[in-house]
């Protein structure tokens, strides 16, 4: 499940790095209209992935959003539109077994909006942590609550201070 999916960049690490095997169903979910259509074109020929255009949060609504041709979709109370969001537990019924997350500083939420799947399925996490400083803190002790005992990992990608990403790993 890749939740902030933009245009597919995520997905075709997957696909080239470990295959179209890889995976029974890829749950594609990005708010931003414009790069679903722009993955649906990329991907036509992979029947395993569902495009889901949602944003992600803990309860079910609607919420001001900027809407931006890069990577900076988001929530803002200065957004020039309004979208829906939902939960992954009202999106998704099948086991996620995978979810990676970079939403824009929603992660948090979404995840408390994931309850369901991350108690009852277990799922490894990839998670953005960078989007405000305490989900440094924040997430993984929200995580440790909901899935105590699972071993985490802490990697930053880049020079400057974005790109943290929280791997966990249930056990």
């Amino acid at each position: 499940m890749d939740c902030g999916a933009f245009t597919g960049d995520t997905l075709e690490n997957c696909l080239r790095l470990f295959g179209k095997e890889s995976f029974q169903k890829y749950y594609f979910i990005e708010p931003n209209l414009s790069h679903i259509n722009v993955a649906q074109k990329k991907f036509s020929a992979h029947t395993k992935i569902k495009f889901i255009n949602r944003g992600l949060s803990d309860v079910p609504h609607q919420a001001s959003f900027h809407f931006s041709d890069d990577m900076m979709s988001r929530v803002a109370q200065d957004g020039g539109a309004v979208t829906r969001l939902d939960t992954v537990d009202n999106l998704i019924d099948e086991k996620i077994t995978f979810l990676t997350m970079d939403i824009e500083g929603e992660e948090l939420l979404a995840l408390k909006g994931a309850f369901r799947h991350l108690t009852k399925d277990r799922p490894r996490l990839c998670i953005s942590v960078y989007h405000h400083l305490d989900d440094l803190w924040k997430i993984p002790l929200f995580l440790n609550d909901v899935l105590p005992n699972s071993k985490m990992y802490l990697r930053h990608y880049n020079l400057d201070c974005a790109d943290f990403i929280l791997y966990f790993l249930p056990d």
